[in-house]
């Protein structure tokens, strides 16, 4: 069956049993099959008591991170300190020396005065980089809980979970 685009005069060749699709287009071949066992129970991993609200620009944030990502140590923690309005994100090496601080406004909602968490500094970047969104919040709760970060338009849920911060 003729599945490619109409520029394209090549076809995909689909063939399938009861558990498995095999799609073939030139030389690349693509292989699925069915998962055969109880999709695990996700809902138990999803917090569901993060009342603490922060509310940021993602684009500001996302420009932050970068910026710190080069100071960051192998493990790439960026933490977040949120107080009087202001997000104050650090990342440090204590190898190289370095030690980096930037603040980006926000809004938060409530979540306790000094509140601090770290996340992976390539993980913020390729969760913020693929969002279109204006604004994001990061639900919370305990800095050892996993984060929920949520669109402006509320279309899209994602689950973080931090880093331990020393």
């Amino acid at each position: 069956k003729n599945i490619s685009d109409k520029k394209s005069k090549e076809l995909i060749l689909c063939s399938f049993s009861d558990n498995k699709l095999q799609m073939k287009l030139g030389n690349i071949t693509l292989l699925t099959k069915t998962i055969e066992h109880k999709f695990p129970n996700y809902k138990v991993i999803i917090p569901t008591n993060n009342e603490g609200l922060l509310t940021v620009n993602r684009l500001s944030l996302l420009n932050n991170i970068k910026q710190l990502s080069s100071y960051t140590d192998y493990q790439g923690v960026v933490s977040f300190n949120v107080s009087d309005g202001i997000l104050s994100l650090k990342a440090e090496d204590d190898i190289k020396k370095t030690k980096v601080v930037l603040k980006v406004s926000c809004e938060t909602l409530d979540l306790y005065d000094n509140y601090k968490i770290g996340f992976n500094d390539k993980l913020l970047i390729a969760i913020l980089s693929n969002l279109s969104c204006e604004e994001i919040t990061f639900k919370l709760s305990a800095p050892n809980k996993g984060a929920l970060i949520a669109t402006d338009d509320d279309n899209l849920t994602i689950l973080l979970m931090p880093l331990i911060l020393s």
